[in-house]
């Protein structure tokens, strides 16, 4: 015959319960990491940092916090019963980020580039600046009085 024993209702309260876990994410220079992803590991529950690097996310003493930023190594962390406040700080990572490139051109000037030897190339292209503004502006008006004869032909 087994005996059964049964747990105090408060160490099962202990058990259950949830507190929220809080606290900064700074980089190695102390500045803080906004949008650094903190996800309980084994599970979608998750959270992300505010502008200034303060989180809040609901845990159970045990839980493994895993902090992750672009550029910097993914730690982790195990909730205790003891402090529910976790200040974190990332290391850099010493791995290489890709190029990018985010919206623009870029040219790149030949070594044997030499600027136009005409003395008057400046203002020939001022002149062929100011004709194709007023030449957008000929075409601006056309289109209005077109717009404006459908309307009044309705």
């Amino acid at each position: 015959m087994r005996k059964i024993v049964a747990q105090p209702e408060k160490e099962m309260e202990k058990e259950k319960a949830t507190v929220f876990t809080q606290g900064t994410v700074t980089d190695d220079t102390g500045l803080p990491l906004p949008g650094t992803n903190i996800i309980i590991k084994g599970t979608s529950t998750g959270t992300q940092t505010d502008f200034d690097g303060n989180y809040k996310i609901e845990t159970k003493a045990g839980d493994v916090l895993v902090f992750s930023y672009v550029g910097f190594e993914t730690k982790e962390v195990t909730v205790s019963n003891t402090s529910n406040n976790i200040d974190v700080n990332l290391d850099m990572g010493d791995f290489l980020l890709g190029e990018v490139v985010v919206g623009g051109i870029y040219w790149e000037t030949p070594a044997d580039y030499q600027p136009p030897k005409d003395p008057d190339w400046y203002e020939k292209a001022k002149k062929a600046y100011k004709n194709s503004v007023e030449f957008m502006k000929i075409k601006r008006e056309r289109r209005k009085a077109e717009r404006k004869a459908k309307r009044k032909n309705k």
